[in-house]
């Protein structure tokens, strides 16, 4: 038997060989190669997800103090105007004021009351001169009240939004940097 017959008989054996012109030996290498990529590409997913672990942790404790930092300032807030604040003292005590009607001067204290006068006796229909001028002042006070309103609540909605505009420009910029970590390292 020459040396051919012996390559022929080992190839024949060997199934993965029967075609001619493979080399196994760098189809190995690539293997090897394949899976050392493998288990890198599978140890940056992994430190990935622990940092985003860690973020996340991070960005969750900071919630927990801005609620409790909230909390601790609106009851400093009720504190004050329960201890310190008079109730005309209150944002809206004009249109929220359950005593009102116990609280106000009576119109008409007695016959010989200084606060009324000689047209002050009776009222007849028709005869309110400044009914008008008090229907317009009264109409642009209500406008300006809910005006303010408005304004607050359009303000506290902006201050939201800017929160939660900072908060995903921090995340996205803390992925970046886990990006340009991931991209130094490999």
């Amino acid at each position: 038997m020459t040396q051919a017959d012996l390559n022929k008989r080992q190839n024949c054996k060997n199934a993965s060989n029967m075609r001619r012109n493979i080399d196994v030996e760098a189809l190995e290498r690539q293997k090897a190669e394949k899976s050392k990529l493998k288990q890198i590409e599978n140890e940056l997913n992994l430190r990935y997800e622990q940092q985003t672990d860690v973020i996340q942790k991070v960005v969750h404790n900071k919630e927990l103090g801005l609620e409790k930092r909230k909390r601790l300032v609106e009851s400093d807030i009720n504190y004050y105007r329960s201890r310190f604040q008079r109730p005309e003292q209150r944002r809206e005590f004009d249109l929220n004021d359950p005593e009102r009607k116990r609280s106000r001067q009576p119109v008409r204290i007695a016959d010989d009351d200084f606060s009324l006068g000689i047209s002050s006796a009776q009222v007849f229909n028709g005869e309110d001169m400044g009914c008008r001028e008090r229907k317009t002042k009264a109409t642009s006070t209500t406008k300006s009240l809910v005006g303010s309103t408005d304004c607050r609540k359009k303000k506290a909605n902006d201050s939201l939004l800017q929160a939660d505009k900072a908060l995903q420009e921090s995340i996205a910029c803390r992925e970046k940097r886990l990006e340009d970590t991931a991209e130094y390292r490999t």
